[in-house]
C-alpha cells in the first residue's frame, strides 16, 4: 500500500507493507536499486484464451518489468514463461468463517468437522492453487470435501477472494483460502471473522523474474540469507501480528499487494 503521508526524495510515493520491506532488505544485501510500481488490476497473471498473459506475468514477458513481487505461487504454467525464486514465505490453506458470539464454541474447528454436518456450506475461489490442490490430493477427507463443493447448489465457488470473504460474513459459509489472506482478514475490524486449521497446501510465495534473468541467483541467495537470519520471521511478526485491535491471532498485511519493479542497477 502507499503511505499517503510520506514520499521519497525523488517525489515517488513510499510503499509500506511486507513486500516493500522485503524488497528493501533484498536491496541492502544485493546492492540492487529499483523503482516500484503497482501492477494494473493487482493481477498476478493468468494465461488468456489467445495465449497472451495478463497481470504481472504479462509485464515480465513484455519486458516492462524485471521483477514481480507479490503473494504469488509458482505454477507449472507460469514456469513456462517466467522464472521463480525460492519461496520467501510458506503458505497453507485455512478455513475462514464468521466468529461465533462470545462464549459460544466454534462448530467447525478443523477441516474434518466439515464432513457429516449440514449447517455450513463451504467453498473456495473458482480457480487457482487451492482448486488445483483439491483436484490433485490423495487425502480421502479432502477428496470428499472437494466432491461436496462441486455438487453444492447454489455454487459455493467465488470469482474473487473479496466475494468469498463477504459471503462468509453474511451467511453460514466457510471460505477455504490461503492462511495468509485469511489471517489478515480475521485481524481487521469489525473483528467478526476467524480462521481455523492449516491443511492442503504446503507451498510458498515466490518472486518472479524474466525468463533467464541473471537476477535470479542474487534473489535466491538473499532470500536464503534473510530466512536463515530470522529477518523474514521478524517481518512476518511486524506485518501479521502487530497493530490490530482484534484478538491476537496470526494476520497478514500483504493482502492485495502486487508490485513490479524495474532494476536500475
Amino acid at each position: 500500500m502507499i503511505n499517503p503521508d510520506y514520499y521519497e526524495d525523488n517525489g515517488r510515493p513510499r510503499y509500506i507493507g511486507f513486500i516493500p520491506d522485503l524488497l528493501r532488505e533484498i536491496s541492502q544485501l544485493t546492492g540492487m536499486k529499483y523503482v516500484i510500481k503497482t501492477s494494473p488490476g493487482n493481477s498476478f497473471g493468468y494465461k488468456q484464451s489467445d495465449g497472451s498473459w495478463d497481470g504481472m506475468v504479462g509485464e515480465l514477458i513484455r519486458q516492462e518489468a524485471d521483477l514481480a513481487a507479490a503473494p504469488m505461487f509458482k505454477t507449472s504454467e507460469r514456469q513456462q514463461v517466467v522464472d521463480f525464486s525460492v519461496p520467501f514465505l510458506d503458505v497453507h490453506a485455512t478455513l475462514l468463517q464468521r466468529k461465533p458470539p462470545p462464549g459460544v464454541l466454534l462448530k467447525i474447528a478443523s477441516v474434518e468437522d466439515l464432513l457429516g454436518q449440514f449447517e455450513f456450506k463451504y467453498g473456495t475461489l473458482d480457480r487457482g492453487i487451492i482448486v488445483r490442490a483439491f483436484k490433485e490430493t490423495n487425502s480421502t477427507v479432502l477428496r470428499t470435501i472437494w466432491r461436496n463443493m462441486v455438487t453444492f447448489k447454489p455454487s459455493v465457488f467465488t470469482s474473487s477472494n473479496r466475494g468469498g470473504i463477504a459471503r462468509a460474513r453474511r451467511t453460514k459459509y466457510i471460505f477455504v483460502i490461503p492462511h495468509t489472506i485469511g489471517d489478515y482478514m480475521s485481524m481487521q475490524e469489525p473483528c467478526d471473522l476467524v480462521t481455523t486449521d492449516r491443511f492442503l497446501l504446503d507451498i510458498g510465495y515466490c518472486l518472479a523474474v524474466n525468463k533467464g534473468s541473471e537476477l535470479l541467483t542474487q534473489f535466491n541467495l538473499a532470500i536464503h540469507a534473510l530466512r536463515d537470519s530470522g529477518k523474514i520471521r521478524d517481518l512476518y511478526r511486524t506485518w501479521w501480528l502487530d497493530g490490530s485491535n482484534c484478538d491476537p491471532i496470526q494476520s497478514n498485511k500483504i493482502y492485495g499487494s502486487a508490485y513490479v519493479a524495474r532494476s536500475l542497477s
